[in-house]
């Protein structure tokens, strides 16, 4: 997400708002642009991805991913960083949170729904 926002600013393009009539979602990345010259460069608090059915979202430590059977599991990589050991039963309340972190935004960035699916 921060490579587009980065090469806009290199090549001093700006990300557009439309394209043929429609609504573009505007991007949500950090230009990584002042790192360039050693300037430290903001982090996102939580990130997310959606690839091929598999997903994901990291808030700090914990990372909460799923694959193509769609379950979450829930990693904690401060603790587990080959994320060997799923702790989604122990933390249920932390499942909930990052689910629905994910699904908003899965559904603000258009990529829930599915396209032909309803």
């Amino acid at each position: 997400m921060d490579f587009m926002t980065t090469f806009n600013e290199v090549a001093g393009a700006k990300y557009p708002t439309t394209y043929k009539g429609k609504a573009i979602t505007p991007t949500s990345g950090v230009s990584l642009v002042p790192s360039f010259s050693g300037k430290a460069v903001p982090g996102h608090e939580v990130i997310f991805n959606e690839h091929f059915q598999a997903r994901y979202a990291r808030s700090g430590d914990w990372k909460l991913v799923s694959g193509a059977d769609r379950n979450w599991h829930l990693y904690n990589l401060a603790e587990d960083r080959s994320e060997t050991n799923d702790v989604k039963d122990q933390n249920p309340g932390k499942v909930k949170e990052l689910d629905g972190l994910w699904q908003k935004w899965a559904t603000t960035h258009n990529v829930l729904p599915k396209p032909g699916r309803k």
